[in-house]
């Protein structure tokens, strides 16, 4: 790439261009790191401001992503959730042509009274509680907090799968999704969901994890799903990077 100082663009939006030209070309594809400051400041011969400034502008437009002490890549496209359609984390980006992921941190079966009243049953109701990094295209994009009422499916099934492993296999299966795993083996007809949307402060504990800031901006969703005979299934907390996902809802009169 040829920097022209003498020009009348200046040299972090020449830079910014030159990149922005190699992504849009699949020179460089989702995912892929980019050379670093250091590395772009040597090779131009420019300010390491410059190339920060450039940098900087290709994040605020949703081109390229930073992740803590791995440097810079490029970012997955921003994906727009149409709403009310209620379709699983896996179906809505195999929809968008991308891969989704999954990584299961958390598996197991408990009690808890303060999620019991969430999902209106007793304190002792047994539940599956499951907490996933959700990726596309190898990029982080969310965390999903997630609790099943086991006394809706086969618990005994459900139990076993559990213990031997055979569900996480599936939940880390980047093709397979819950829903469906729920629908097609437990046999329950998923009907509809109340959500509720709001922006937060990432805490340092989900920072970590979505290897982004503490207080970065992210959009906070819980979800409670219903079965067709109007029982509670699921309670979810959903932490998304607001630098990748937004939601669209349309509104008729």
């Amino acid at each position: 790439m040829n920097i022209n100082p003498d020009s009348k663009v200046p040299l972090y939006l020449q830079l910014k261009e030159y990149i922005l030209e190699k992504i849009k070309n699949n020179e460089w594809t989702v995912g892929e790191k980019l050379p670093t400051e250091t590395e772009l400041q040597e090779l131009l011969g420019i300010s390491r401001i410059t190339v920060r400034h450039a940098f900087e502008l290709l994040e605020n437009e949703g081109y390229v992503v930073k992740k803590r002490a791995k440097g810079t890549f490029v970012a997955p496209p921003k994906f727009s959730y149409h709403l009310p359609k209620l379709t699983s984390f896996s179906e809505d980006i195999i929809q968008k042509n991308c891969i989704p992921g999954s990584k299961t941190i958390t598996l197991e079966v408990l009690s808890n009274p303060a999620i019991a009243a969430q999902m209106e049953v007793p304190d002792v109701t047994p539940l599956m509680h499951i907490v996933r990094l959700r990726t596309v295209n190898s990029i982080v994009m969310s965390m999903h907090d997630s609790y099943y009422n086991l006394n809706i499916l086969d618990s005994n099934i459900m139990i076993k799968s559990i213990t031997s492993g055979s569900l996480q296999e599936q939940l880390d299966n980047q093709s397979i999704s819950l829903y469906s795993i729920l629908e097609k083996e437990h046999h329950i007809i998923i009907d509809c969901a109340d959500e509720s949307l709001k922006a937060i402060s990432c805490p340092p504990e989900i920072a970590e994890r979505l290897e982004i800031s503490v207080d970065d901006p992210l959009l906070y969703l819980e979800r409670k799903t219903y079965t067709s005979d109007g029982d509670v299934l699921e309670f979810s907390k959903m932490y998304n990077r607001a630098d990748i996902y937004n939601y669209t809802i349309r509104l008729t009169r």
